[in-house]
């Protein structure tokens, strides 16, 4: 399921069961595979890692 408001760079996978929270940030060339991103964050770089996440 893709939220709200969610930017998605481009040449990025979504593979499986991902939910990407409402005003979340997937970055390019990531691979998302069965991940729970949760609301307002930023997910970049070939590990997956959430860099930034607004309370």
């Amino acid at each position: 399921m893709i939220g709200n408001i969610v930017f998605i760079g481009c040449n990025t996978s979504i593979i499986g069961m991902v939910e990407v929270g409402d005003d979340s940030r997937i970055g390019a060339g990531v691979t998302l595979a069965n991940k729970i991103i949760k609301p307002k964050s930023t997910v970049v770089s070939s590990s997956n890692r959430v860099i930034v996440r607004d309370e």
